[in-house]
């Protein structure tokens, strides 16, 4: 558990990234941006949390559109915020607990595929994440971990968080990841698969592997570099950096 975590019912790997610290000094911005795990199984004082006291204005679900029928959004559906769903892809063009897997396997592997064949995804969630008009927002699949964890990943380390920052906040889903895979076993997705158990591997949120992300990025000039390159401007970068930091402690002009 982290003291960024949000006690909901309805949703078990959800936490604030308010905190988290950059290299020039200032911290993520609190209520700014939330990651999570599936939203469907919100009851009715997890939607006044949200909205009331975090003014909850977007929701990224990376999940693949089936999956958003099957599993539905839950209440927040009926809500005035806005929704965007930008699936999050791999080679296998499906999440990894209802894919067919070897009882041994790397994730970080799988992370890169994300970059490889989601960057258009990832490049258009972090231009919402830009936008000065964007409120609190928060990004999510089914599990919070794997698709929600690259995207978090680029992100902080895009604006200057360090890394073993990122990894940290990754390895804090560990602690939930028995209540989340109970979720996701239940759910009409899952219910749905065919094939042998899914490998604890599957479910593992080891700090190593978002270490090994993180390594891919920094060999590749970084999240930052990435991003620019798969068609994000130098204005949304920096806009992305202020919006979730706030103004430069250095700038004369700060208020």
């Amino acid at each position: 558990m982290t003291t960024r975590t949000l006690a909901l019912h309805g949703a078990v790997n959800i936490r604030d990234l308010g905190g988290l610290p950059a290299a020039d000094g200032r911290q993520v911005q609190s209520r700014r941006l939330l990651r999570s795990d599936s939203l469907a199984g919100l009851n009715a004082m997890d939607v006044s949390t949200l909205l009331d006291e975090l003014g909850l204005g977007l929701i990224i679900d990376l999940r693949a559109p089936g999956e958003v029928e099957r599993d539905g959004r839950g209440p927040l559906a009926e809500e005035a915020v806005r929704f965007v769903n930008l699936p999050l892809q791999g080679a296998a063009q499906t999440r990894l607990d209802l894919s067919a897997q070897g009882s041994d396997g790397d994730l970080a592997v799988h992370y890169v595929g994300y970059l490889e064949h989601s960057a258009e995804a990832i490049v258009s969630a972090v231009r919402l994440l830009a936008d000065e008009d964007t409120s609190a927002a928060v990004v999510h699949c089914a599990a919070g971990k794997d698709r929600t964890g690259v995207l978090v990943a680029v992100v902080l380390d895009a604006i200057g968080v360090a890394h073993e920052e990122i990894v940290a906040d990754y390895a804090a889903t560990a602690a939930n990841m028995e209540l989340v895979a109970q979720r996701l076993q239940s759910s009409p997705s899952f219910q749905l698969r065919t094939g042998p158990p899914v490998p604890a591997w599957v479910f593992a949120a080891e700090p190593q592997t978002m270490r090994s992300f993180l390594g891919h990025l920094a060999e590749n000039g970084g999240a930052a570099t990435w991003l620019l390159e798969n068609g994000l401007s130098a204005a949304e970068l920096d806009a992305l950096v202020f919006n979730l930091l706030g103004p430069d402690l250095l700038d004369p002009n700060a208020a």
